[in-house]
């Protein structure tokens, strides 16, 4: 009785999800690797992009930004360096 018990715990459980159906062939593959491109060539075709002009100068404020912080970070950098030095010739 116990071995009943313990054999049909030790059996593995059915597989619950649906099997994905037959494997595709290369054909079939390829033909949804089309669709999925159309469709992502029509939704980007619906997109109001913004002017070239705008996209110009918003990218000059941000390179402009990043250049101010990167010149801040780097005199920030080179005057706890030099802090940094100093503290250590006084010891």
């Amino acid at each position: 009785m116990w071995e009943e018990i313990i054999e049909n715990e030790l059996e593995p459980e059915p597989a619950l999800a649906p099997p994905l159906g037959p494997p595709r062939t290369p054909r079939a593959a390829i033909g949804a690797l089309d669709d999925f491109f159309d469709d992502i060539r029509f939704e980007l075709s619906r997109i109001t992009w913004p002017p070239f002009t705008e996209v110009a100068i918003m990218m000059a404020v941000v390179l402009s930004i990043v250049v101010c912080i990167s010149v801040y970070m780097s005199g920030l950098d080179r005057i706890l360096s030099a802090l940094g030095r100093l503290t250590r010739s006084l010891w």
